[in-house]
C-alpha cells in the first residue's frame, strides 16, 4: 500500500519536474509561453510575468506548458527539439539527483555476496552451489556485491543457453553452469535470485555508513546507476517485443534488485531509489515518438533541421503514423506473448 501510495505522489513530482523542464527549455530559447498551468479545474489564483506569460494555478494538483499561438511551431528546429526533450530529460535528471540523495544522505556497505541457504530442489543446487559460497562472477563479469550479482542476473532474463556463476569456496574457485530454462522455468514473473533457488545473507541496516565511499564517489555512483539503468530499460524493452521477457518483469522488481532494494524491508533511502525508478520510467514514456508524448516533436525537429526546411503536409501525417506505430504498436504484440504464455 506505502508504494502505491509513492507511485501516486511521484506521478504528481515527476509530471510538475517534467512540465518544469519545458518552461525552462522554453525560456532560455526564447519560444514564448502562453500559459503554464500549476493546477488544474477551479481556479485559486492567476498572476502574469513580465514576459506576458500567465501562471495559473488550480486546486487539482499536476501541471502543464502552453505555448502562445504558433510560438512553438513556427520556432526554429533545434530550438523546438531543445524544448520537447527537456521534459524527459528533467525526468532522467531527477532520477540521479534522487539516487545521489540516497548514496550521499543514506550511504550503505554494500554486502557480499555470500549465499546464506539454497533449497535442495532448486537449479543452484543441482549445479553444485552451497551455502557460504560466495559468488565472485556471473558470465565473466566479476561481482563483489549482491547488487552487482542482481545486475549481472539482470542482464540474462529472457535469454536462452546457460549462466555460467563463478564461486569462492574455502578460498578454492569453482565455476557452476545453469541451463537458463531451468532457472527462470517458464515462469512470466521472475525473482532472480527465487528463481535460482539461492537466499542472500542479510543485508546490512541502509544507516550503516560506508566509509570507503564519500560524496563525490556516491554522486558518481549515482550517475552511473541513471545511464545503466536507462539502458537496462531500454534492452528489456526490446526482449518484451520480441517476447523472451514478460511484461511483468518490466521495472519494479528486477530493476531494484540492481539497486540492491530489499521489498520486505524498506528505508527512506530505498524509497528515494524507488522514486528515481518512476521517474525513469516516466521520461522514458514521454521520450516515445507517439501523439501527446514529446518523442515526435523532436523526431519532427531533427527531420526538419537534417532537410532544413519544414516537412509537408502529407510527410507531417506519414510520420504522425509511423511515430504512433512504434511507440504503441509494441502494446499488442506484448499482449499476444503474455496470451501465448497462458496457454
Amino acid at each position: 500500500m506505502d508504494l502505491i501510495i509513492l507511485l501516486i505522489a511521484g506521478i504528481f513530482l515527476f509530471n510538475y519536474v517534467h512540465e518544469w523542464g519545458h518552461f525552462i527549455a522554453a525560456r532560455l530559447t526564447g519560444v514564448r509561453v502562453g500559459t503554464f498551468f500549476l493546477g488544474f479545474g477551479p481556479r485559486i489564483g492567476e498572476r502574469t510575468g513580465r514576459d506576458g506569460a500567465k501562471y495559473r494555478f488550480g486546486i487539482i494538483p499536476g501541471a502543464s506548458v502552453q505555448f502562445a499561438p504558433k510560438a512553438f511551431g513556427s520556432a526554429p528546429p533545434l530550438r523546438r527539439i531543445m524544448v520537447a526533450a527537456a521534459g524527459p530529460l528533467a525526468n532522467f535528471a531527477l532520477t540521479f539527483l534522487l539516487f545521489a540523495a540516497a548514496y550521499v544522505l543514506y550511504p550503505t556497505t554494500p554486502a557480499p555476496a555470500v549465499i546464506e541457504v539454497v533449497d535442495e530442489q532448486g537449479p543452484a543446487a543441482a549445479s553444485g552451489l552451497q551455502s557460504g559460497d560466495r559468488i565472485v562472477a556471473v558470465d565473466g563479469v566479476n561481482t563483489g556485491h549482491w547488487q552487482d550479482v542482481g545486475r549481472a542476473l539482470l542482464d540474462r532474463v529472457g535469454d536462452s543457453g546457460v549462466l555460467r556463476i563463478a564461486v569462492s569456496r574455502s578460498g578454492e574457485s569453482m565455476d557452476h553452469a545453469i541451463p537458463i530454462q531451468r532457472w527462470q522455468s517458464g515462469r512470466a514473473r521472475i525473482d532472480v535470485f527465487d528463481g535460482l533457488g539461492i537466499r542472500r545473507a542479510a543485508l546490512p541496516a541502509l544507516e550503516e555508513a560506508d566509509s570507503s565511499r564519500g560524496v563525490p564517489a556516491s554522486v558518481a555512483a549515482a550517475l552511473a546507476d541513471t545511464v545503466r539503468m536507462g539502458m537496462s530499460s531500454a534492452a528489456a524493452g526490446f526482449k518484451m517485443v520480441f517476447g523472451s521477457m514478460s511484461v511483468l518483469n518490466f521495472g519494479g522488481g528486477l530493476q531494484a534488485t540492481q539497486l540492491g532494494v530489499e521489498a520486505g524491508n524498506l528505508t527512506l533511502g530505498d524509497y528515494l531509489l524507488i522514486l528515481g525508478l518512476f521517474s525513469m520510467c516516466f521520461g522514458i514514456i514521454n521520450s516515445l515518438p507517439g501523439p501527446i508524448v514529446d518523442g515526435l516533436d523532436v523526431i519532427r525537429g531533427a527531420v526538419e533541421w537534417i532537410a532544413q526546411k519544414p516537412l509537408s503536409e502529407t510527410a507531417g501525417k506519414v510520420l504522425l503514423v509511423a511515430g504512433t506505430i512504434v511507440a504503441f504498436g509494441p502494446i499488442p504484440i506484448c499482449i499476444v506473448h503474455e496470451l501465448i504464455r497462458l496457454t
